[in-house]
């Protein structure tokens, strides 16, 4: 008697790539918010800390945080346009959520600029 050969009954999944790059998403997105995380923590525990700790004006205390900043990053060999790019970034986004919030929790209307030009007198 000869054995007969079994057919594979199993099928395989293959992902598409719609499946990886969800994937890949998702788990970037999860990376981000840690880093977020992390940041805010380090900024409520470390820096606010250190800010409260001196009688130094807060703008002489940034400057100072800020050129050691920037030096460490220069010396990891961060081209100094991406530092500047990401600190005028960092700021402009910043300076936008704080009025988003001074506007949410006011409950104030945003001004509406009126062109002059369209403006009929009769």
């Amino acid at each position: 008697m000869r054995k007969q050969k079994q057919g594979s009954t199993q099928l395989k999944v293959v992902q598409t790539n719609t499946d990886l790059e969800a994937k890949k998403k998702d788990s970037d997105q999860k990376e981000w918010s840690e880093f977020n995380d992390a940041c805010k923590d380090f900024f409520d525990n470390e820096i606010k800390s250190l800010f409260e700790k001196t009688k130094m004006e807060n703008n002489v205390k940034l400057y100072h945080f800020m050129f050691h900043l920037t030096q460490n990053f220069v010396w990891d060999k961060l081209p100094i346009g991406q530092l500047k790019r990401a600190i005028d970034m960092g700021v402009q986004d910043g300076a936008e959520n704080y009025l988003d919030y001074i506007k949410d929790t006011y409950n104030l209307k945003s001004k509406e600029i009126v062109n002059a030009e369209a403006k009929t007198i009769n």
